[in-house]
């Protein structure tokens, strides 16, 4: 389940490709502007001069507003542009609504379905409120009391509809989405997620310059854990052992299980020494850990830092090449024990 936060906060880019809801929302864009022409045409044509003026305005922003998100593909910033284009075309009906209120009000339902395409779901409810309240304003002081709430109710009604609709949809895909990349058993992110971010942390260390760090935890004897323990008594070791990790990094750090008895941390601005600190702290604490009904938890932890002109796929490799040898030696030092 998503929490407030999150829900509040939903939108198109948290579910879909960045690319796709640009060309979502240059295609709303464009289907507006044409569709406005069309209209202006037959208000034209019924002598609505007035509505025409108002109305000349909106198109050319529209236009401008795809040229921006055309030209300028960066997300950050587009919010601030959506709200002035939705604000804008709600100005214009709403300076028209007096005259001719049930027009206006059919039209007026575009903006909930505008917004809630080109926004977060937040910024677009505040947004139509702020249009359903100034229509019923404009309402109350054009048309008769029972009129005036009739429609305001109708608006209401409709755009209740809309964000319904899309905060299911939504969310829905935004927790399809988790489950395509998490382990289901773990709740770490999968091996799939993980060569995506640390490409992503590796570009964002090239350009700011800030250290980043992998740490491999290994569960001896994996194996002989699921041979002694049921699956439903792994089931719920998994989850804790994760959530335990979890406690002991920083929020900003990730966990991924890239084999069944192997899970890596990626760590954004950790240097060499940082990592060194945080790897024995996680082996200290794992292994003193009560994880009932297991009698004890066996772990190895190495760490490996990204060095100058290291690509995301060597230091990646680099780490499973140290694992295998510290894999090796401990079994040479079991053989000689024995």
């Amino acid at each position: 389940m998503l929490s407030d936060d999150r829900s509040l906060t939903l939108s198109l880019n948290q579910v879909y490709p960045d690319r796709l809801v640009l060309r979502i929302q240059v295609l709303v864009y464009l289907l507006l502007a044409g569709l406005l022409s069309l209209l202006m045409l037959f208000q034209y044509a019924n002598g609505m001069y007035g509505t025409v003026l108002a109305e000349m305005l909106v198109i050319p922003a529209l236009l401008m507003g795809v040229g921006y998100l055309l030209i300028r593909r960066e997300t950050t910033g587009q919010n601030l542009v959506h709200s002035l284009l939705v604000g804008l075309l709600a100005a214009a009906l709403l300076w028209n609504l007096p005259d001719y209120p049930q027009l206006n009000l059919y039209l007026l339902l575009i903006v909930p379905l505008v917004a809630s395409l080109v926004l977060p779901l937040q910024p677009a409810a505040i947004l139509t409120a702020a249009v359903w309240l100034i229509m019923t304003v404009l309402l109350l002081v054009s048309v008769n009391v029972a009129e005036a709430l009739r429609y305001s109710l109708w608006f209401m009604l409709f755009a209740g509809s809309v964000f319904s609709f899309a905060w299911l949809s939504l969310s829905h895909g935004l927790n399809m989405l988790s489950l395509s990349l998490t382990d289901p058993l773990s709740g770490a992110y999968n091996s799939k997620h993980f060569p995506h971010v640390l490409e992503r942390e590796a570009a964002c260390s090239e350009v700011t310059g800030q250290d980043v760090s992998l740490i491999a935890i290994v569960l001896d004897d994996y194996q002989q854990l699921t041979d002694l323990y049921t699956h439903q008594e792994m089931s719920q070791f998994l989850p804790r052992l994760t959530s335990r990790i979890r406690q002991l990094i920083r929020g900003e750090d990730d966990i991924f299980r890239l084999r069944e008895d192997l899970l890596v941390l990626v760590l954004p601005n950790c240097g060499e020494e940082g990592a060194v600190v945080l790897n024995e702290r996680i082996s200290r604490r794992l292994e003193e850990q009560n994880w009932e009904p297991m009698s004890e938890l066996s772990i190895s932890v190495t760490a490996v830092t990204l060095q100058i002109e290291e690509s995301a796929t060597e230091l990646s490799q680099r780490l499973m090449k140290l694992l295998q040898k510290k894999r090796h030696t401990t079994l040479q030092m079991s053989a000689f024990s024995g």
